[in-house]
């Protein structure tokens, strides 16, 4: 029997001349070449479910905590158990983006010259360790501004001290208002030596 193939591609004519529509099985066997750009091309395949892992983001803002602006060039780090972190630093408006984050859990560190430093996992800290998944982990991380602190150290009889030497500590924070301001509005409580 006497098969060639027909004008259109489709068709083989039998030895009778009628025109036969061929039978295919699918995947029972394909020729080596075509075996072997299946292989090639398998393992691109499960790529996007191996770049699903690096593929977090952590976005936020870092903002002073009394004005609510935007801090620029804050230093911004975060770092888990098993050594992998990332660094950034905050924009002019104090935002910041760091992208192709590895999922789980990092702790964090904020610093800037003139600002308290914050981390997270300190025993003080309000912040938490930030968790990295497929959605976008968003912060908004407040800083206080050290302050600084101006005027005279008086006497008893308050006239001003030469070469006094003041010292304030926590402990001057926890004063009600009415006693730190008894003997005037712009003097506070210290200790002199």
């Amino acid at each position: 029997m006497e098969r060639h193939r027909s004008v259109s591609g489709n068709f083989f004519r039998s030895g009778a001349g009628r025109p036969v529509r061929p039978s295919f099985r699918v995947g029972v066997c394909l020729p080596f070449q075509h075996r072997a750009t299946t292989l090639f091309f398998l393992p691109f395949l499960f790529l996007p479910l191996l770049q699903a892992q690096d593929s977090g983001i952590i976005e936020g803002s870092v903002v002073d905590s009394v004005t609510k602006v935007g801090i620029p060039e804050v230093s911004v780090y975060f770092g888990s158990d098993n050594g992998v972190s990332y660094d950034a630093t905050t924009d002019t408006s104090g935002q910041f983006q760091v992208a192709g984050v590895k999922e789980g859990v990092y702790g964090s560190k904020y610093e800037k010259t003139g600002y308290v430093k914050q981390y997270s996992g300190t025993n003080n800290s309000d912040l938490k360790p930030v968790r990295v998944g497929r959605e976008p982990a968003r912060l908004r991380i407040e800083m206080q501004a050290f302050g600084s602190i101006r005027g005279r150290v008086l006497d008893p009889q308050r006239k001003p001290m030469a070469r006094a030497t003041a010292t304030l500590g926590l402990m001057m924070s926890k004063l009600p208002t009415s006693r730190a301001n008894s003997h005037s509005p712009n003097l506070l409580p210290c200790r002199t030596s």
